[in-house]
């Protein structure tokens, strides 16, 4: 249930932010001011905000009924060009062929094969933006030269004089939890690039063999696990992060 009105509130969303609906926006703004200025009656205006309001419906009523939609819908909040890393973005992109080339093959589908694709394909999708979510928290964590300059000094400090003092010490751990949290993120997103492509097999096999379905669902509970475990490592990611010890405060 709270993955279908996941699905929803996204498609609703998507819908309002494409391109027709600013153009709504912006043609029921410039009635209102014409109305205003020309001094024409109130109703005009009630009439144009009335308009753009049926208008608003009318396209969250297509988004909502347009397959098409829902697969763009889908994936609207992942922009690979924010991933900056080379690997990580060869990485995001082959999830995202993996999601999209499923979507094809559901839409494909005439033989009604693939109907228990509407419980994989949403599984596909999530764990697509849990690899893109994880992979620019890797490419923060690489990129902030604070973390990386205090980590090695601390690393080395603590070799040379034993043990540090408890604040140094405090920062030390924090730095290490976001070091380990980062190795094991970097394993996770290929475990779940792998189920991904896993996943994607499964479905294709079913078109050629329907007795296959069984396996299917054994690899779709391996791909949930895997964006579970991406999505646990974002939220202990986070809160070290958030928590980490800044430069210059005691």
């Amino acid at each position: 249930m709270h993955m279908r009105s996941q699905r929803l509130n996204r498609r609703i969303a998507y819908a309002l932010s494409r391109p027709t609906a600013y153009l709504i926006v912006g043609l029921v703004f410039l009635a209102v001011v014409v109305a205003v200025i020309g001094r024409w009656p109130s109703w005009v205006i009630g009439a144009s905000i009335a308009v753009g309001l049926v208008l608003f419906g009318l396209l969250i009523l297509d988004a909502l009924f347009d397959p098409n939609t829902e697969r763009e819908a889908a994936l609207s909040d992942v922009d690979p060009g924010r991933v900056r890393d080379p690997a990580l973005r060869e990485k995001l992109r082959k999830a995202l062929e993996y999601v999209r080339a499923a979507q094809q093959l559901v839409k494909q589908d005439k033989s009604g094969l693939l109907d228990t694709a509407d419980e994989e394909l949403p599984e596909l999708e999530r764990a697509a933006r849990s690899i893109y979510q994880m992979s620019l928290r890797l490419q923060e964590f690489r990129a902030d030269r604070l973390l990386q300059r205090d980590l090695a000094d601390l690393r080395k400090l603590s070799k040379q004089e034993g043990p540090l003092n408890p604040d140094r010490e405090a920062q030390l751990k924090t730095l290490r939890r976001l070091d380990d949290l980062v190795s094991k993120a970097e394993q996770a997103i290929d475990s779940a690039l792998a189920d991904l492509g896993r996943s994607y097999a499964e479905m294709q096999a079913i078109k050629v063999t329907p007795g296959l379905c069984g396996r299917a669902t054994d690899s779709l509970e391996q791909l949930q696990s895997s964006t579970r475990r991406l999505s646990d490592l974002a939220q202990g990611y986070d809160e070290a992060y958030g928590g980490r010890t800044v430069p210059g405060n005691s």
